[in-house]
């Protein structure tokens, strides 16, 4: 499985950056934490802390309660399809926005779970496929606003003619409706975009940056 190269690419420009960026800003820090409320898998509580102007101020923020010793709490497949060239998705109702919502294959660890295991095991249980992982991500934070939400993002690759693939069966927790959907990689930006305006369907931000990136690299490879 490939990772991530470490050498170092960074300019000498962002690196003294980097340093100011740190100085100005890395003198804030949390001072304490109160629960405003706590579900079954969310938490809402006050942060108070201490901002980098030596202001205290509070901040409304969002947990999982599911979080365990990982310190992450899931993962999301890049699942690719490499002799079609086509991406496996997933369409799912989500009622907080009250659309069908096309999004990677995602999940939450178990506990003790490790990434690559659960990674595997999501990819199965919403798409049916038994796959190979290729890159393990870093440790990215979903929307540092307002959540300590984090995931893992993985890069899978699933041979379509193994014969494990061949009878596709999911494996869904009773309330987790959702159906495996697969889009070619070719004009991917396009097609979402198309099933949001045309079809209604929601795009999770994840994957519309995917798309996008993909996007833009095409057009700065192109002459």
């Amino acid at each position: 499985m490939a990772t991530f190269p470490k050498a170092n690419v960074l300019s000498d420009e962002t690196l003294a950056k980097v340093v100011d960026v740190k100085k100005n800003l890395g003198q804030a820090q949390h001072k304490c934490k109160e629960c405003l409320h706590s579900g079954q898998w969310l938490r809402l509580s006050t942060v108070h802390y201490l901002s980098a102007d030596g202001q205290e101020r509070t901040w409304e923020v969002a947990e999982r309660t599911t979080r365990s010793s990982n310190a992450v709490d899931g993962v999301d497949l890049i699942a690719m399809l490499p002799r079609e060239k086509k991406i496996s998705l997933v369409a799912i109702y989500r009622p907080a926005i009250n659309k069908i919502s096309l999004e990677f294959p995602a999940g939450l660890l178990n506990v003790g779970e490790a990434t690559e295991k659960g990674a595997l095991r999501e990819l199965q249980e919403e798409t049916g496929y038994h796959g190979c992982l290729k890159r393990l991500g870093s440790e990215v934070f979903v929307d540092p606003w307002k959540s300590t939400e984090n995931t893992i993002i993985c890069t899978a690759e699933v041979n379509t003619e193994d014969p494990k693939n061949q009878t596709r069966q999911l494996s869904l927790d009773d309330d987790e409706l959702l159906m495996p959907i697969e889009l070619a990689l070719e004009d991917l930006l396009l097609q979402l975009e198309l099933l949001q305006t045309e079809h209604d369907f929601a795009i999770e931000s994840k994957l519309y940056t995917f798309a996008l990136g993909l996007q833009l690299a095409k057009s700065l490879n192109s002459p």
